[in-house]
């Protein structure tokens, strides 16, 4: 069950990053109350030094300050991989990053028990339209943690592409956090329907961050 607000005036907010990019613009934070603790691909979850890191932070921190943000590396589930699936090595390829998911959702579940158990919040964030969301492991998360889903427009947070064109990109955050789900779902696409860029090759890359 969620719990009630908590009186955290001057309380440092610890945010944890569950696999994001080196570059993730969250990490970036120059916030004196909020603290971004990030986990990358070289500071692999799957990894017990890592992962036993991970759940001494949520200890460590006072109750209810921690927020797990989980942006787990979601390419076994894009519409890229439409191209490629039915080949040899296409299928291989999906299988390889739908393996890499499975052993990081692992950690994730760990960790994220014990953010709940600490008060605190959890949101995870995939575009909308990827397959992962889907995944029963993932359904039965999002349906036990009583997370809501936040879905939203790159767009109309300022996402453009090198040609500074915006690119509408639909994405979803589900989430425990009522500021975070008020705050995303405001956030809509207001251009006309041909004036986005595509989100493919160097472009949907970037989006990552």
């Amino acid at each position: 069950e969620k719990e009630g607000p908590r009186d955290l005036t001057n309380v440092k907010l610890t945010i944890l990053e569950f696999c994001c990019s080196k570059d993730s613009k969250l990490g970036n934070l120059d916030h004196p109350l909020i603290d971004v603790k990030r986990y990358d691909l070289d500071h692999d979850v799957t990894k017990d030094k890592y992962l036993n890191d991970a759940l001494e932070t949520v200890k460590s921190r006072p109750r209810g300050s921690i927020h797990l943000y989980g942006a787990i590396p979601c390419v076994g589930g894009s519409g890229l991989m439409n191209y490629v699936k039915g080949t040899p090595s296409g299928d291989a390829l999906i299988a390889k990053h739908r393996a890499d998911m499975a052993e990081i959702w692992k950690s994730w579940i760990i960790v994220a028990a014990a953010v709940r158990n600490s008060g605190g919040k959890i949101s995870m964030e995939w575009p909308s339209g990827n397959a992962y969301w889907g995944f029963q492991s993932v359904n039965d998360f999002v349906s036990s943690y009583g997370l809501d889903k936040a879905k939203f427009h790159g767009c109309a947070l300022g996402l453009v592409n090198s040609d500074n064109v915006p690119i509408k990109k639909p994405w979803t955050i589900a989430t425990d956090d009522d500021e975070v789900y008020f705050e995303m779902i405001r956030h809509q696409c207001k251009h006309k329907s041909k004036s986005h860029g595509q989100c493919l090759g160097q472009t949907a890359a970037d989006t990552a961050n």
